[in-house]
């Protein structure tokens, strides 16, 4: 059309040490290889939009924040396809975690047969919390489901010995968002919240123990996969 809407890609990684990084190029085929020169008026119009742009997502991530303002452990399912150009066959969780140093979320997650699934956290101005030194997310590939197919994974402030620990990273208070995309099973998680000392109480008898050496080889794997990861 004249006047196509912006596009937007999104990359998905599971497995960040073992996949390769696409490469892509667009170019439109209607017009000359060789572009005009920049026209004042034209570069003028352009530089205006930055301020609108600026605004617009400034007020949807303080809408979303917002948001899960509700109860601490509280999920919510999003449909992002009106407003937010969200996928059709995915759906967003979202809620928010406040915790003392002795407590923990324990989410119990049943996908079933999905193409990807992810849950990570974030600090209250909706900031990715540090991804590459800390596993402040896991998703179908990092994680590994139960015997009867369910995916437990637990926030807490200090380390549980649990392979699906997610790391606050010191926050006590913050949120955590996930995406289901082509699950057998859209159901939100069921999220508890309970002592740490009475975690291993609800977590399968095989749930292996993470020694201090395992988790830190994990985060140095961890390290490697995010640094061939492209980034802005």
């Amino acid at each position: 059309p004249p006047r196509p809407n912006p596009r937007v890609g999104r990359q998905i990684a599971s497995a960040w040490v073992n996949e390769v990084v696409g490469l892509f190029a667009n170019q439109r085929l209607d017009r000359p290889a060789a572009n005009p020169r920049d026209r004042a008026p034209d570069m003028r119009a352009a530089l205006l939009q930055v301020p609108n742009w600026a605004e617009h997502w400034v007020k949807m991530s303080i809408g979303v924040g917002k948001g899960a303002k509700a109860e601490p452990g509280k999920i919510e399912m999003l449909d992002m396809t009106k407003d937010q150009g969200g996928r059709a066959t995915q759906v967003y969780l979202r809620g928010r975690f406040e915790l003392d140093a002795d407590e923990a979320l324990l989410f119990e997650l049943r996908p079933g047969q999905c193409r990807f699934w992810n849950l990570h956290l974030a600090n209250e101005l909706s900031q990715t919390l540090d991804f590459m030194n800390h596993q402040i997310g896991l998703n179908g590939y990092s994680a590994t489901p139960d015997a009867d197919g369910a995916y437990r994974l637990v926030i807490a402030t200090s380390d549980p010995g649990v392979p699906t620990w997610l790391d606050t990273t010191g926050y006590t208070r913050g949120f955590f968002w996930g995406r289901l995309d082509r699950c057998d099973q859209h159901t939100a998680p069921v999220v508890s919240k309970l002592k740490l000392s009475a975690l291993r109480t609800q977590l399968p008898a095989a749930t292996p123990h993470v020694s201090a050496a395992e988790r830190e080889a994990s985060l140095r794997l961890r390290r490697q996969g995010a640094q061939l990861r492209h980034r802005w």
